[in-house]
């Protein structure tokens, strides 16, 4: 790829795709104090494991990227790992389409007896996909905007609904579910690798760019999940998704069903985040065999 990207954008889809991860994050077990605490150690851990990789392509000015450092091994060794790379992406995507049809299927049950719900986020995603890395971030910069007004609006109905008493201290969770929560948040965080695969073709400091990325996902999980737990207390624990089902709860002025921006919201999202991860998926794919 011979063209750059902004870094504002890859920011703004990949910041996106983070935050929806949390309407599905604990959908056997809803959101406790454990969840709320492996969240916060969870964080912390993406950006540590994001160093090594940003240490890489500042040391090479970014004019080197994961790819090309495996490249730079020669032989079979490099079509591996791109091969790994692409693997990894694909299902980061099946994930994300999968998790679309049962949020669709949960909500609207009547549906999937007639068709996969699937289908309205997976032909558009291939087309997004066949059109381009440019195209996604430019589409995809504008719904994330969008994405984010939504939230902000939904979390700011929610707040005054919040009861004290709902938010025990987490440090009183059980450890082994803390634990299964931090690993299960960290296998689901593919802005690492993607960040080093992009490197070479971000304008601006990826290091930047990591940074800022792992500030706005802590500052809007961690609001996401307060105010859950806040506003359901013990019910967030038994309810599938318990965000959304937050939503359905109040209203703001004239807004009389939150549910329906939360909808939206999650098309938008999922759309972005998928195209997004299908396109790192073919590139690498391509780099492989070129």
């Amino acid at each position: 790829m011979n063209t750059k990207v902004g870094l504002a954008q890859v920011v703004l889809v990949m910041l996106i795709g983070r935050i929806i991860v949390i309407f599905t994050a604990a959908v056997s077990g809803g959101y406790t104090e454990a969840e709320m605490l492996s969240v916060m150690l969870g964080l912390p851990l993406i950006f540590a494991l994001g160093i090594p990789v940003i240490l890489f392509c500042r040391k090479h000015r970014q004019k080197l990227g994961l790819l090309e450092g495996a490249n730079a091994l020669g032989g079979s060794a490099s079509k591996i790992i791109c091969v790994v790379y692409a693997a990894y992406f694909f299902l980061i995507g099946v994930i994300g389409v999968g998790k679309f049809d049962f949020f669709f299927g949960h909500i609207m049950p009547s549906m999937t007896y007639h068709i996969s719900v699937a289908m309205i986020i997976l032909i558009p995603t291939l087309y997004a996909m066949c059109k381009g890395l440019e195209a996604i971030l430019r589409a995809g910069s504008i719904l994330a905007v969008v994405c984010l007004a939504a939230l902000v609006l939904t979390v700011g109905a929610l707040v005054p609904h919040m009861e004290v008493a709902y938010l025990n201290s987490p440090y009183l969770s059980d450890p082994e579910r803390v634990l299964m929560g931090v690993i299960t948040f960290v296998v689901q965080t593919p802005e690492i690798a993607a960040f080093g695969v992009l490197a070479p073709c971000i304008r601006g400091s990826v290091r930047r760019g990591y940074q800022i990325f792992c500030l706005l996902a802590a500052g809007a999980i961690f609001a996401m999940v307060t105010v859950t737990i806040g506003v359901l207390g013990n019910y967030g624990a038994v309810t599938k998704f318990p965000f959304y089902t937050a939503t359905g709860v109040f209203q703001l002025g004239s807004f009389q069903n939150l549910e329906a921006l939360q909808v939206g919201v999650w098309t938008l999202g999922g759309f972005l985040k998928v195209s997004f991860y299908l396109w790192l998926c073919r590139y690498c794919l391509q780099r492989a065999f070129p």
